[in-house]
């Protein structure tokens, strides 16, 4: 595994003479390796010839990042497949790109009969499931490092960028805001097996090889491919875009191939037992692999470094080697520390992870005996141990947390510690499983993790439950696919929900049948609104009659009420009536009120004397 998390800026250089026909040409070329970057040491020097060292920092510093160097190392000493120096500019690209293609189809001076070499980004969704993309070039001038301005660009089409310091997945999102359907983005720097590009730009600098498109960790809202070309070649498109009459003259088609040679897929997935990506994918796929059946035949595979080229098996006392307890098998085997800071002294080790992945393989190569490529059983133990032992290091390091999630799921303890044999921190025994790996670990030249691989072929692009129903359903080509492939264009929101009822067809039907669609549940929330909203006003209502209620009992105490109910007012008003003299029952009937005078009364009352 040639990928890490590398916090120090680590410089490789080397002198060498470029021998052809022409004129010899002296080139340095440096690598370096930054947070987030990937090297690929089997297309750089060979690492017999290869001087490296960290620069400053105190002694105490460079013994806290020996072990950084040493896995470095480790990797770089991988053997050399491809000598970069001895192939002619023509001939690239590498084995990275046989299932990819990149090709200019218009205009025809620009046609390559291999196509274009190229490197695929390890974000975004490659076009798998369309198989390809032919659309028009536009070429801004910028980097995409700043926010790019729109131009007359009518889609669809794919956009042209020019490398800068920025990281990639900065300059794709920016390019994927701005409508682009894919980017294309022209490196700055010339090759050094490419004289001739050398020669044109004067540059006394120059890449072994195009540099991989690594993801930063936030390229995941990022849906659109891309890729990286070399500078000789982008330069000669943006020639071609500047004199064409409108916009661009150029189309491009980028091609996407699966194998697909019966209708069964065989797909694996390079892991590791604590490594958060692979985790959080691995957790959701049970039900995928459940719905594709016997369809798809799963292999799983876990990585470790190789010790014993660094010389951790030579010096393999864990309290005085360099490698210490990172590795088992007496160093053969290695693995960092799992703690942010590869703290060695406290929680798990490296020797630690290495035993689980040890764990997991014996797990699956016992349950693929009686359900071959499918092992669901592995699936529950790798989702339960997750949840149950992979969120603490003390607890991921106790062999007994292990025991017990594989009791729970009726797995024969006895059985894989048969199978885990011989393995431990001192054991100087070559592991068979462990060895098996780490040879096809080498000859695929891992770049990341986790790492799919469908029918043979890498997949670019991001890694998770999408874009593996995605790839292993394109892999059925023309055959008959399952079911559950209908799912794979359904956005990760969905997946999931898709997948467990089997089709896209059968979570239409439980939506039509009983399901809520979204107009059901709008309805829902705005009744339930509704149901609130009454409720509250009906509170209001008799919080005010109570509040209504005490003030005229007290005002009861000091005044009498005018708005008292009918009946009283009738009984009161009649006993008042009989009272009153007939003059004045008349006058109070009467509509203007009037009263007769006193006197009036008083001798009507002398009269009745």
């Amino acid at each position: 595994m040639a990928t890490g998390d590398w916090s120090d800026q680590i410089g490789f250089s080397r002198d060498f003479t470029e021998k052809r026909v022409i004129p010899p040409v002296s080139v340095r070329c440096i690598i370096t390796l930054r947070r987030g970057d990937i090297f690929q040491p089997e297309e750089a020097f060979p690492p017999t010839s290869l001087d490296f060292r960290l620069e400053g920092g105190t002694a105490d510093q460079d013994k806290m990042h020996l072990p950084r160097t040493l896995l470095l190392a480790a990797a770089l000493a991988t053997p050399t497949a491809v000598d970069a120096r001895a192939m002619d500019v023509d001939e690239w690209p590498s084995t990275e790109s046989d299932h990819t293609k990149l090709q200019v189809v218009l205009p025809e001076k620009l046609m390559k009969k291999d196509g274009y070499a190229h490197k695929d980004a390890l974000f975004g969704y490659p076009a798998y499931s369309m198989g390809s993309l032919q659309t028009q070039l536009v070429y801004t001038s910028e980097s995409g490092c700043e926010e790019i301005k729109n131009g007359d660009w009518e889609p669809p089409f794919a956009l042209m960028l020019d490398r800068g310091d920025c990281h990639f997945v900065e300059k794709v999102r920016r390019a994927q805001h701005a409508g682009a359907r894919a980017v294309l983005i022209a490196d700055n720097k010339c090759l050094c097996t490419d004289v001739e590009c050398l020669r044109e730009t004067g540059d006394d600098f120059c890449e072994t090889v195009l540099p991989f498109m690594a993801d930063d960790e936030s390229g995941g809202d990022i849906s659109i491919p891309s890729m990286l070309i070399r500078k000789s070649d982008g330069d000669a498109i943006k020639r071609e875009i500047a004199q064409s009459k409108g916009v661009s003259n150029v189309m491009v088609k980028f091609d996407w191939g699966i194998p697909s040679p019966d209708g069964r897929v065989e797909w694996t997935l390079w892991q590791s037992a604590w490594d958060d990506q692979s985790l959080s994918t691995l957790a959701n796929l049970e039900e995928m692999v459940t719905a594709l059946g016997d369809r798809a035949f799963f292999t799983p595979h876990f990585v470790s470094y190789n010790g014993t080229k660094v010389g951790c098996h030579e010096d393999s006392d864990p309290n005085t080697s360099a490698c210490g307890n990172m590795c088992l098998n007496n160093g053969r085997y290695c693995l960092l520390d799992p703690s942010p800071f590869h703290d060695r002294s406290s929680g798990a080790s490296g020797a630690d992870v290495v035993l689980e992945n040890l764990r997991r393989k014996c797990i699956w190569t016992l349950e693929s005996k009686t359900d071959p490529g499918v092992g669901l059983k592995w699936w529950k133990y790798v989702k339960a141990s997750g949840e149950a032992c992979g969120k603490d290091e003390n607890n991921f390091r106790e062999r007994s947390c292990a025991e017990k999630v594989m009791k729970e799921l009726s797995i024969d303890i006895k059985a894989v510690e048969e199978c885990m044999q011989p393995y431990g921190v001192n054991v100087d025994e070559v592991n068979p499983l462990l060895e098996e790996e780490l040879k096809e670990q080498t000859a695929l030249q891992l770049l990341r993790l986790p790492a799919l691989y469908v029918d043979g072929v890498h997949a670019r692009g991001r890694v998770d439950p999408t874009s593996i129903l995605g790839m292993v359903c394109a892999g059925y080509g023309v055959h008959d696919p399952p079911e559950v492939c209908s799912c794979a264009s359904q956005s990760s929101v969905g997946l999931l929900d898709c997948v467990k009822v089997g089709s896209l067809a059968n979570a239409a039907a439980i939506t039509a049948s009983g399901g809520y669609s979204f107009t059901s549940l709008v309805v829902v929330l705005l009744a339930f609104v509704g149901i609130v909203a009454a409720g509250g006003f009906v509170y209001w209502r008799r919080t005010q009659r109570h509040m209504r209620d005490q003030v005229r009992s007290i005002l009861a105490e000091y005044m009498p009420l005018e708005d008292q109910s009918m009946d009283d007012d009738y009984d009161m008003e009649d006993e008042r009536s009989r009272m009153l003299h007939p003059a004045e029952r008349a006058a109070a009937k009467s509509p203007r009120g009037y009263m007769p005078s006193r006197g009036f009364l008083d001798e009507d009352e002398e009269e009745g004397m």
